[in-house]
């Protein structure tokens, strides 16, 4: 009985082999054949249960299950889109239409996204790969592209794309460069594009926060993105006077602004924007988009990519603020300092939406206090200029609030330094933010680990300074780490 099952069980074993060498082809065929004559929906949802079978069935590596896919892709892609223009068309008629059209585009960018995904896996790591070589640079396009159009999908409902996807992401992106394929051309239907410019693409897209976007929008601007020809590449070389935004690639965010807490290195890589923001500012717009809404994509992308954690509420009203290091030292010691009106427009508990009253010294970056009261009751906010940006006469901007509650303490160093002590701000940790309560202060005072003493009336603190979070001129916010603490008058 044992060898009887033992026989059957070969048997079976060489069938499906038998069947997984002729299949690919031959399945490809019938789930097509399968498609047709229906309507544009059913035909989709015919493509997508045989992406979902040829996936279920593991194929392994070899060109004809590849050459079915390609068929199975081909075929899908002009219903998908057929599905795509119905979805953005009963936004605000069909809700329960919406959401099954959402769920079937979503779904059809899944299986062409696992597809690649597994046939790269199969390809690096199996005996296929010499026989793929050719097909490598267009393999890995292709995975980007439905990696990116997955994460697309996820702001049409208003909801970020989760840190896995982008993990997922930057991986494909790596596996091109450690390849040297990153900018190898591509030519898909007359278009010529390559890993790097496939990468680069949700990389800007994120930057205008496209959740706040209506799908209709998010997809005419993510078009004439893929249409503009000087989309900027990713490099690791990080130029100070051109990169504006960098993305970690062991990390799971997006491009974030290059000078907020980078240090250079192996896994970092850097965008050049300026071609983007020359062509959103020019008469003869991006990609044929309306006036209006390029100067709106380029107002977000001056902000430096700084996306509102909290949603903010219009709240017209008259503020007060101090703007100068000395000054702020000054008001922060609670000493009484006279301070500049402007108007806010918008709140929440991490930021501040501002109409300024001029221009001039103003930059992104620059610290100030902010005071709702006149004289001021000494419950100073320290913010930070995020962006800023004129409107004919007018000049907005939003500022993101460092610390409630920043107090001065005063720095000192041992012997052989810079002789006496400097000033610096305790910031501590505002609610509405995860880590760790930092330090501003002189960057000639700071050096990574080193022992400082801090002075806070009566109580001194031992501490060692740790990574810079952020720079603003000769000012720097960092971490720190408390080693001890004492009571200088119990202590004499």
């Amino acid at each position: 009985m044992t060898e009887m099952f033992s026989m059957l069980k070969k048997i079976a074993q060489r069938r499906r082999a038998a069947r997984a060498s002729a299949e690919p082809a031959e399945q490809a065929a019938q789930w097509i054949s399968h498609a047709g004559g229906a309507s544009d929906y059913d035909a989709h949802h015919a493509l997508v249960e045989g992406l979902e079978r040829y996936n279920g069935a593991h194929p392994a590596a070899s060109l004809a299950a590849y050459q079915a896919l390609r068929a199975l892709e081909r075929e899908g892609l002009p219903l998908q889109e057929c599905i795509v223009q119905q979805y953005l068309r009963c936004q605000d008629t069909l809700p329960f239409a919406r959401q099954a059209l959402w769920r079937e585009s979503q779904m059809f960018w899944a299986q062409l996204a696992m597809a690649y995904l597994r046939l790269l896996k199969q390809v690096v790591r199996g005996a296929a790969r010499e026989a793929f070589a050719p097909f490598m640079s267009e393999i890995l396009a292709r995975g980007l592209r439905y990696q990116a159009l997955i994460m697309r999908w996820e702001y049409y409902r208003g909801q970020q794309p989760s840190s896995f996807a982008w993990r997922r992401l930057h991986k494909l992106f790596h596996i091109a460069e450690i390849r040297r394929l990153a900018a190898v051309p591509v030519v898909e239907d007359g278009r010529v594009t390559s890993c790097g410019r496939e990468y680069a693409l949700p990389l800007v897209l994120a930057l205008v926060n496209p959740a706040g976007f209506k799908p209709a929008e998010i997809e005419r601007f993510a078009g004439a993105l893929a249409d503009f020809p000087a989309l900027p590449l990713p490099e690791s070389r990080y130029r100070r006077d051109q990169h504006r935004y960098g993305v970690d690639l062991t990390g799971g965010r997006g491009a974030v602004p290059a000078d907020v807490g980078f240090v250079p290195g192996r896994r970092m890589r850097f965008l050049d924007l300026r071609p983007v923001f020359d062509a959103l500012s020019r008469p003869a717009p991006l990609g044929g988009l309306p006036d209006i809404v390029c100067t709106q994509l380029l107002r977000l992308l001056e902000r430096g990519g700084a996306g509102r954690g909290l949603p903010r509420e219009a709240r017209e009203a008259r503020i007060w603020v101090v703007r100068g290091m000395e000054v702020v030292l000054l008001a922060a010691a609670g000493k009484s300092v006279a301070g500049e009106p402007w108007m806010m427009r918008d709140e929440s508990r991490d930021g501040l939406g501002l109409v300024l009253s001029g221009g001039d010294g103003l930059a992104q970056g620059e610290l100030f206090l902010v005071n709702d009261d006149n004289p001021p009751d000494g419950a100073w906010r320290l913010m930070v200029l995020r962006w800023f940006n004129q409107e004919g006469e007018r000049f907005f901007g939003g500022a993101q609030c460092l610390s409630r509650y920043p107090k001065r303490v005063q720095m000192a160093w041992p012997e052989g330094m810079t002789a006496g002590g400097a000033p610096a701000l305790f910031l501590p940790l505002p609610e509405t933010t995860r880590g760790v309560s930092h330090l501003l202060l002189p960057r000639s005072a700071y050096e990574h680990g080193a022992e400082r003493t801090l002075v806070d009336g009566e109580v001194s603190y031992r501490v060692h300074l740790g990574a810079v979070a952020e720079e603003h001129g000769d000012w720097l916010r960092v971490d720190f780490l408390v080693a001890a603490r004492e009571v200088i008058s119990a202590a004499a």
